[in-house]
């Protein structure tokens, strides 16, 4: 009985921890006025993104426009995602900032 009671157990533990809920994707609010490089985009990749992505240690470097236009579309799908920064979050006004940039054709402004 005692066996029976702990397989049960496990069973229902190991049930429990293989269902997690998914993250839902964040949306974007692009309302308002358009999104620059320099003045919105660029401060959020200088602050949050540079201290992995400078280009050392096989990380795509996002130090400058010609490189965050490059990798813009994957850069998008990640934030979106959840999947960047890996370390830290970004707001929703620093998610906005860059999705309405790149959304708005990334241009260099």
């Amino acid at each position: 009985m005692n066996r029976l009671l702990l397989i049960s157990s496990v069973m229902l533990i190991i049930s429990f921890t293989g269902c997690k809920k998914a993250a839902k994707d964040f949306v974007p609010d692009c309302s308002g006025t358009a999104k620059t490089f320099s003045g919105d985009a660029f401060p959020v990749f200088q602050s949050s993104c540079v201290n992995c992505h400078s280009g050392s240690g096989g990380q795509s470097p996002l130090n400058n426009y010609t490189n965050i236009v490059a990798s813009k579309s994957s850069i998008r799908n990640m934030i979106i995602n959840g999947s960047m920064p890996s370390s830290g979050k970004l707001t929703d006004s620093q998610k906005n900032a860059i999705i309405c940039w790149i959304d708005n054709g990334a241009p260099n402004n």
